[in-house]
């Protein structure tokens, strides 16, 4: 017999602004429906408007007040590339009632009525509208020139208006760093993001690769120096395609595992770039775009509570929560979150990262989002040992099965699993009679015989 579990998405919004890293301005742009229905039998345009703000890079449009019944929507366009972002009631909460981003400076409006509908309008009140980067020197983490190589890892996406990267995890979260996560609302993830342009403005991604953040769900820490910054928060599903960005994406796995000093490490993330300079001269097409470089690892220290990791690996400002790679075989797992630059060239400095064995970010983890009684199946660790944990999770679903309490649950990594007896632990239920609910967040599990 085999058991068949399919995705259980995470119910997860928007969160967190710097402007300074995306700068922007509001623009009041008032446009009304009025009360709209549809009598008819087949969904239908009600109306529209165009928002038009010049010199502009890219547009947010921001709703005062909305009523969308069960299955109206409105439908924002970029008049530049014809993509389109959806919000229908749902989605509008999830946004926080605000679009995500949309390349150029003039988008369409559009209110559909579903059959049977009425009541329904939407009343537009303002829109974010990106600005051209400023001419300005930026700091340097470079550890002996740039060695960044333009990349293309959807595990690891740019956090839009938060100046940051994040990255998702095994478990159906995403990693960052804490100070990109403490702040107030306005941030997406969004991966597959396109060049900027040629004095660095950044373009955002399709909005079917924009997932907006829950920022009811946010975990995060920023406090006592290094090793102390860590931020986990989970996504909505893409509000155009319905799809959860760890499906068709994938994931990185965390680790407790530290390597030895000199092992090659990767960070892949979404610094800033300014060489050589593009025609502002400074920032340039890769700025804030994903690239990625490789370096040697210096070694993890302590710091009063906290513990971080060493590395010469070329990072930028906006770098802040990368995932810290290390791959073993085939598989890549991550050592911790990248912080804080301090690299020089010539062979003097180190960028750091907070560690994986931080107590409270390692169980922050190990936790989320449900608080406790998880035990992890997994097709790949680091280690030999298997304790249950995310870090060190079962290969063999009978001994997480066995070994969670009653009322606790089985978080399951996408693969297949062989249902057979574990040492002492028996076979699958091994007579037991318990509750424990099964989770696949991050994509499909096959347990059979």
């Amino acid at each position: 017999m085999k058991l068949l579990i399919t995705l259980a998405a995470l119910t997860l919004a928007a969160s967190f602004l710097h402007a300074t890293d995306f700068p922007a301005r509001w623009v009041d742009t008032p446009r009304e429906s009025g009360l709209q229905m549809n009598p008819g039998n087949e969904t239908a345009l009600a109306w529209s408007a165009l928002l038009d703000v010049p010199d502009t890079t890219w547009l947010r449009v921001e709703f005062t007040n909305y009523n969308l019944g069960a299955k109206s929507y409105v439908v924002i366009t970029s008049e530049t590339n014809e993509l389109s972002h959806r919000l229908n009631a749902v989605a509008m909460q999830q946004w926080r009632k605000c679009s995500g981003a949309l390349q150029g400076g003039r988008v369409r409006v559009e209110l559909y009525v579903a059959p049977g509908e009425s009541g329904v309008f939407a009343s537009v009140s303002r829109v974010l509208a990106g600005l051209r980067y400023p001419a300005g020197e930026m700091p340097e983490t470079l550890c002996d020139g740039d060695s960044r190589i333009n990349t293309r890892d959807d595990r690891v996406g740019r956090m839009f208006g938060g100046g940051c990267t994040a990255w998702l995890v095994s478990n159906g979260a995403v990693c960052s760093a804490g100070h990109c996560v403490d702040s107030g609302p306005g941030s997406f993830f969004e991966v597959n993001v396109p060049a900027s342009d040629a004095d660095g403005s950044v373009n955002p991604a399709n909005p079917n690769d924009q997932f907006p953040i829950d920022s009811s769900n946010v975990l995060w820490q920023d406090s006592g120096g290094l090793g102390g910054d860590w931020g986990i928060y989970a996504l909505f599903p893409n509000n155009n395609t319905g799809e959860s960005a760890h499906v068709g994406r994938g994931f990185i796995r965390p680790t407790q595992v530290v390597p030895a000093v000199d092992t090659s490490l990767r960070i892949t993330g979404y610094g800033n770039d300014n060489t050589p300079a593009g025609s502002t001269g400074n920032n340039n097409n890769d700025h804030r775009t994903e690239q990625t470089s490789t370096g040697p690892y210096v070694g993890e220290f302590p710091n009063v509570a906290n513990i971080y990791h060493a590395y010469r690996t070329d990072t930028e400002p906006a770098n802040s929560g990368s995932p810290i790679i290390w791959r073993l075989g085939s598989v890549d797992f991550s050592i911790g979150i990248h912080t804080d630059g301090g690299c020089t060239s010539g062979g003097a400095g180190s960028n750091k990262g907070t560690s994986f064995n931080q107590a409270a970010l390692a169980n922050a983890l190990n936790t989320y989002p449900a608080g406790g009684g998880e035990r992890y199946l997994d097709t790949a660790s680091a280690t030999g040992t298997q304790s249950g944990t995310i870090f060190e999770p079962f290969r063999n679903f009978a001994a997480a099965y066995n070994d969670a309490p009653s009322g606790g649950q089985v978080i399951m990594v996408s693969g297949s699993y062989v249902q057979t007896t574990v040492g002492n632990t028996g076979t699958f239920g091994s007579g037991q009679t318990k509750s424990v609910t099964l989770r696949a967040p991050v994509g499909s599990v096959t347990i059979g015989n």
